[in-house]
């Protein structure tokens, strides 16, 4: 059964706020967004929840967002904290770290949002990136309805559309199934497994080089050194991963153009390579085409890796 209701109730697991509930908000318009930071699909989906609480907040309109962690180190408040800041998030943020509030609301895909008029009534529930225009369009009219008259333009969405050959998410870490790795794997002692590439590589799989351990949800490199490379078919990339050091990043063993370059990859020195700032989800590669490519990231030890996103 649905349960719609905040189920954390302690100031420790609300930021930007004191602890709120549905039947406090009696009322108000309520937009619920459940999310997770590092998602691309979440962040596609701030600039629209941003604007939404910017321009109704002031008529009683609340964006509530329910951030609520996949991974083990998406649970550390220091990190949404500095997500939070980096994406300009004002609203009130519930730490859904226990699931509680997305278990109550039955979520099962990330982003999530629910809307709720003064009621107390779901209006509708969504799925996705996409759609916030029409929701907006929505919460206008519950506004004109409740006798707010308000001159709003609502700017054009753009689309995205996925190729159909795109490659899926890519997960390492035994809890999430375990990757689809390419590479033979010899088992070493405590649980480490030493990863030789092979000759050719094969679409939508990963290929790890190197000494590593894999974990719940990630794996991480326990050799001095080793690389990550991930054959794909899509247009764009992006990497969940941790590392203390500068990674390299190669396209089909060699040095990335300047124009394939994702927004967190730069040049330096005659290479490409990344710049981690913590546990985060980074973007790797950029083209206007779908196409059939294998990126590579050489790191050292403590270099983790938890999944692979494709557009």
């Amino acid at each position: 059964m649905v349960v719609l209701e905040f189920m954390h109730k302690s100031p420790k697991e609300w930021l930007n706020s004191s602890p709120l509930s549905l039947q406090q908000l009696r009322g108000k318009i309520v937009l619920v967004n459940f999310f997770v930071y590092p998602s691309i699909h979440s962040i596609r989906s701030f600039p629209a929840l941003n604007r939404i609480w910017d321009r109704y907040s002031k008529y009683g309109v609340y964006v509530i967002g329910v951030h609520s962690p996949n991974f083990l180190f998406e649970k550390n408040v220091t990190h949404v904290k500095a997500a939070l800041q980096r994406h300009d998030i004002k609203y009130p943020v519930l730490l859904d770290n226990t699931l509680a509030t997305s278990n109550s609301f039955e979520v099962s895909r990330l982003p999530s949002v629910f809307l709720i008029n003064s009621q107390g009534t779901l209006l509708l529930s969504h799925e996705g990136e996409m759609g916030y225009n029409a929701i907006e369009t929505m919460i206008l009219k519950e506004l004109l309805e409740m006798g707010h008259k308000i001159q709003s333009v609502i700017p054009s969405e753009v689309f995205r559309f996925s190729d159909p050959e795109t490659s899926p998410e890519l997960f390492t870490g035994l809890d999430t199934g375990g990757g689809v790795y390419g590479s033979s794997r010899v088992r070493l002692a405590q649980g480490a497994d030493e990863f030789r590439l092979p000759t050719t590589y094969h679409p939508h799989t990963l290929y790890p080089e190197g000494e590593w351990h894999e974990k719940s949800d990630h794996m991480v490199l326990v050799g001095d050194k080793g690389s990550f490379s991930v054959c794909v078919i899509a247009k764009e990339v992006y990497v969940v991963l941790d590392s203390e050091v500068v990674l390299e990043v190669e396209v089909d063993s060699g040095v990335m153009e300047s124009y394939e370059q994702g927004v967190d990859v730069t040049s330096r020195g005659g290479k490409t390579i990344l710049v981690p700032h913590g546990p985060d989800v980074y973007n790797l590669f950029k083209s206007d085409e779908v196409q059939e490519f294998t990126i590579t990231l050489h790191g050292v030890k403590g270099f983790t890796v938890y999944c692979v996103i494709c557009q």
